[in-house]
C-alpha cells in the first residue's frame, strides 16, 4: 500500500483563544492522524489515529488531481490576520454565446453557499444564502455583518460579509468592442464577488435565479436568469440569434 502520496489538511487561526486548528494527515502507508485543538471553554486537544483502506487513498489522490490545487502558489495566498479575518473571492467561469455583462442583480440577489466553521471545521449541510440587504449585529457591539452565526458543533460565533464594492459583472464589455473581445474573455475564471470572513469560510457555491445579462451586440436585457442547471439559453429578437450561458463552474480564491 506504500506510495509517495502524502496529504496534510490544516485549517486554523490565532485569536483571543490562542492558536486553534483542525488537522488531518494521511501518510503513505495509509495511516490517518487527526488533531483538533480548541481552547474555547478550556477545551483540550483531541488526537486520534487510524488506518484507512487503499481505496480511500486513491480517492484522495483523485480529489487532489481534479481540484488542480497543486497548480496554485501558496506564496500568493496571504495568511489571515490575528483575529482570523480573511477575504475570499468567488470566481466564475462560463462559456458565453452572444451575451455579456453577466452579473448578480440587486441587493436582494441570493448568494447560495455552504459555509465552514474555521474553528472546528463543521460544514453546513444545507445551502445558506447571503444578500446585500441583510445585516446582523456582531456580539459586543462591534458593528455588523451580512450573516452572524453560532456554530452548531462548537458554539463559536462567526460572521461573513459581502463586500458590495467588489461585485463585478462577468465578461464586462470594454471600449465598445463586441463579439471578438467577448469571446476572448469567455471561458476564463474571474472574481465576481469577495467576502470578508471572520470564522466562516465559503466552501461551495450554487448559482440559482437572479442573474442578469445583455445581448453582446444588441444590448437586449435578459433578467432573472437561472443558472441552477449550469446552462441557460434564450433568443435575442433584435439580432435574430440565440444567446446562452454554458458550462458554469466556480472556485474560491484567497484575496
Amino acid at each position: 500500500m506504500a506510495s509517495d502520496f502524502y496529504l496534510r489538511y490544516y485549517v486554523g487561526h490565532k485569536g483571543k483563544f490562542g492558536h486553534e486548528f483542525l488537522e488531518f494527515e494521511f501518510r503513505p502507508d495509509g495511516k490517518l492522524r487527526y488533531a483538533n485543538n480548541s481552547n474555547y471553554k478550556n477545551d483540550v486537544m483531541i488526537r486520534k489515529e487510524a488506518y484507512v483502506h487503499k481505496s480511500v487513498m486513491e480517492e484522495l489522490k483523485r480529489i487532489i488531481d481534479d481540484s488542480e490545487i497543486t497548480k496554485e502558489d501558496d506564496a500568493l495566498w496571504p495568511p489571515p490576520d490575528r483575529v482570523g479575518r480573511q477575504r475570499i473571492g468567488l470566481q466564475l467561469r462560463a462559456t458565453l454565446e452572444n451575451i455579456t455583462r453577466l452579473r448578480a442583480e440587486g441587493e436582494d440577489f441570493r448568494w447560495y453557499l455552504k459555509l465552514k466553521c474555521g474553528n472546528c471545521g463543521e460544514v453546513s449541510e444545507k445551502w445558506q444564502y447571503l444578500r446585500l440587504m441583510d445585516s446582523a449585529p456582531l456580539k459586543g457591539g462591534r458593528g455588523s455583518a451580512t450573516m452572524v452565526q453560532k456554530c452548531k458543533l462548537c458554539s463559536r460565533e462567526n460572521s461573513i460579509e459581502i463586500l458590495s464594492q467588489t461585485i463585478k459583472p462577468y465578461n464586462m464589455e470594454t471600449d465598445g468592442l463586441l463579439t471578438q473581445l467577448q469571446a476572448e474573455d469567455s471561458e476564463k475564471f474571474k472574481t465576481i464577488v469577495e467576502f470578508e470572513c471572520r470564522g466562516l469560510e465559503p466552501v461551495d457555491f450554487q448559482p440559482q435565479a437572479g442573474f442578469a445579462a445583455e445581448g453582446a451586440e444588441s444590448g437586449t436585457p435578459f433578467n432573472d436568469i437561472n443558472l441552477l442547471e449550469k446552462d441557460w439559453n434564450d433568443y435575442d429578437e433584435k439580432t435574430k440569434e440565440s444567446v446562452g450561458i454554458y458550462e458554469v463552474t466556480h472556485k474560491f480564491v484567497k484575496c
